[in-house]
């Protein structure tokens, strides 16, 4: 009698918060840009503004029950600014952001 064998596949884990860890949650909360040298690219845990806005989609609901004020937080001000302008370009919505929040000169 031949035994069939079943391939079990595994689904990629969900993201949380607690996943993220320390440097991801501080990334969400205080801000993050992409990584401008080679250097950066081995230390971030994302590579763009699409990919990082996804990110912090897939945490929101956990994130705005558990921060004390996700208004102010860097990932929550670029969602809203995606669905205020949701025909504008991520990457350019966060770079202006990034800039407005960041630059002191």
């Amino acid at each position: 009698m031949a035994t069939t064998r079943r391939r079990s596949t595994r689904r990629p884990a969900a993201v949380t918060l607690r996943s993220l860890g320390i440097p991801g949650m501080l990334e969400l909360m205080v801000g993050w840009c992409p990584p401008r040298n080679a250097f950066e690219q081995t230390r971030s845990d994302f590579t763009s503004y699409a990919e990082y806005l996804h990110t912090y989609r897939s945490v929101r609901d956990e994130a705005i029950v558990r921060w004390p004020d996700p208004q102010s937080f860097f990932a929550e001000r670029l969602h809203l600014a995606c669905v205020a302008q949701p025909r504008a370009d991520v990457e350019v919505l966060g770079e202006t952001l990034y800039r407005n929040t960041f630059d002191f000169h």
